[in-house]
């Protein structure tokens, strides 16, 4: 068993309401242990068997009897901490310089394309976003209701499917797999 966290997409921010007891006894009945839920945004820490793509697919699955198509991002504590160090605004987060709710990782299922990461090309927002192996990152001037990066957005133009959490979300959920 290794300690994890899945993220789900657009749970409780995206049309899918979802009661995080449900969520934490079907993560229970595809094989999980010691799972309890962080921020009732489909964020679900626990201990799952070591194959994190069968254990993936299986909470898909289970999710999508009762919810239709939800994705699901697996990642263990250290992929977190990886994120987080790949972070560019991570560190201005930390000095208090910028504001952790503006600062957003896009966890995606895949890398994507060299030829797609080179071809994504900013506004002229003074939002800024970078792309670091299987994360987007995204920092905001403003809310995320004013800026055109959404998650769909990445979606798109990367041709991945991920979901998106902010820098304060991270780090509770880098501290719960621990």
């Amino acid at each position: 068993m290794t300690d994890v966290v899945a993220l789900l997409r657009s749970v409780n921010v995206g049309g899918n309401r979802m009661k995080m007891d449900w969520l934490r006894a079907v993560a229970t009945d595809v094989g999980c242990s010691d799972v309890r839920t962080v921020v009732a945004t489909g964020n679900v820490v626990m201990s799952a068997p070591d194959d994190l793509e069968a254990t993936g697919r299986a909470l898909e699955q289970a999710l999508a009897e009762r919810f239709g198509v939800i994705a699901v991002v697996m990642r263990t504590h250290d992929a977190l901490r990886r994120a987080v160090d790949d972070n560019p605004w991570a560190e201005r987060v930390s000095r208090g310089e910028l504001e952790g709710r503006a600062v957003h990782t896009m966890f995606c299922a895949q890398a994507a394309s060299t030829e797609r990461v080179r071809a994504l090309t900013p506004d002229d927002s003074e939002d800024e976003f970078a792309v670091v192996g299987d994360h987007a990152y995204l920092q905001l001037s403003g809310s995320m209701v004013d800026t055109r990066y959404t998650g769909a957005w990445f979606e798109r133009h990367l041709g991945v499917v991920g979901t998106m959490r902010n820098h304060n979300t991270v780090l509770k959920l880098l501290d719960a797999t621990a």
